[in-house]
């Protein structure tokens, strides 16, 4: 499978007026505030270390942050490692699967209210060099350093919500295309961290290790059947599998037109909320699309790796239609736990979200004949046109 191209043949033309998008406030984290010393020596690599002036302050806050969690990290391996290790991986997990802006995230924390089921949460992902061993005292009074809503969809923020495994894996200096975040005038870096394929057996094993050390500080902090959100899994199931041989797989799809533009404000947003500095590369619309299509194909090559009762394919438009009896569905179809256990906090939760809307994207003729090129083979597939 081959990686996105770094420049498109005939690139859009850089816009004549940017757009208005996001920016932290003094008091807000950084992404990268999790970071390991390490592993934000290796963020920094991935960009050459190509801070632009205005930034190398918060750069210089945000290594001496990383010092921090690496010395806590230390301290957690010592006194807890113990009990870490012996947590067990057991658990038959599911996993969300899907493109970026598909609705996994509202899938993820609707799973995620069964009491009998675990989520990493946003605190554990993004500091997962010493969570296990600060969670409960740092959450208490760094609250006010989150911001109240998701700067790219409003979506509500918290430590103890939900939150991708990715961001653990970034955070403890395993290789992601979400390094990219951090210099958005360089294409996405790490592009084999993806499907896996092209790394070394003991690269791959290294990383499969990493991430199920990840899992078991979660697991040791409180059990349950692990519910685990990422667009990048869906890249990997055959090495999924690997790790949980019973894992259970929910796939999202959603209407390229919708998804597409969406996907291409989320990495504007991320890059000027989290950026250290650069203009966004103007083949990122391209490299989206691309992405997507390597998504496809690579879910095309492996679902039949996955047993048919443990694969559910899930419209996002009828999923936010009737939130409670798509997830009645998948709780059947997958043959989880009973339903009716969670079915009470399912139902209060999504009457809470009733007033949400979505965001409203305008779509160019260019980009939209775009799509329609790119995209056609999944949204035929998947009835959208």
């Amino acid at each position: 499978m081959t990686a996105p191209p770094q420049t498109p043949p005939n690139p859009p033309p850089a816009s004549t007026a940017e757009e208005a998008l996001p920016k932290l406030g003094p008091w807000e984290a950084t992404l990268w505030m999790g970071h390991s010393f390490s592993a934000l020596l290796g963020t920094l690599g991935a960009g050459h270390w190509k801070v632009s002036p205005g930034n190398w302050f918060g750069c210089g806050f945000d290594l001496a942050f990383a010092s921090f969690n690496s010395t806590l990290g230390l301290t957690q391996k010592l006194v807890c490692g113990g009990k870490i290790r012996r947590a067990e991986l057991t658990t038959q997990p599911v996993f969300i699967l899907g493109h970026w802006r598909t609705g996994t995230t509202w899938l993820h924390e609707l799973l995620a209210l069964d009491p009998r089921h675990r989520a990493p949460t946003t605190y554990e992902c993004f500091c997962p060099n010493h969570a296990f061993l600060t969670y409960d005292w740092l959450t208490s009074w760094t609250g006010f350093t989150l911001p109240s809503k998701r700067p790219p969809d409003a979506m509500p923020v918290g430590w103890h919500l939900p939150q991708e495994d990715e961001f653990g894996l970034l955070n403890l200096g395993v290789p992601s295309i979400y390094r990219g975040v951090a210099f958005p005038n360089q294409p996405w870096p790490d592009q084999k961290s993806l499907e896996l394929d092209a790394l070394s057996p003991a690269e791959r094993e290294r990383w499969l290790n990493r991430w199920r050390w990840f899992l078991r500080t979660v697991l040791a902090r409180r059990e349950g059947r692990l519910i685990l959100k990422s667009p990048q899994h869906t890249f990997r199931v055959p090495h999924l599998l690997q790790s949980f041989p019973r894992a259970r797989f929910i796939y999202l799809v959603r209407n390229p037109l919708s998804v597409i533009p969406s996907t291409i404000r989320l990495w504007k947003t991320l890059s000027s909320v989290h950026g250290y500095g650069g203009k966004m590369r103007n083949t990122l619309e391209e490299e989206v699309l691309a992405m997507f299509a390597r998504m496809h194909q690579r879910v095309e090559a492996t679902k039949g790796d996955v047993p048919a009762d443990r694969w559910q394919v899930v419209r996002y438009e009828d999923f936010v239609q009737d939130p409670v009896t798509r997830l009645r569905d998948i709780y059947e179809q997958l043959s989880l736990d009973d339903f009716s256990v969670a079915e009470p906090i399912v139902r209060e939760a999504v009457a809470k979200r009733k007033s949400y809307k979505t965001n409203k994207h305008t779509l160019d003729e260019r980009l939209k004949q775009r799509i329609e090129e790119v995209c056609g083979p999944y949204a035929k597939q998947y009835g959208y046109w």
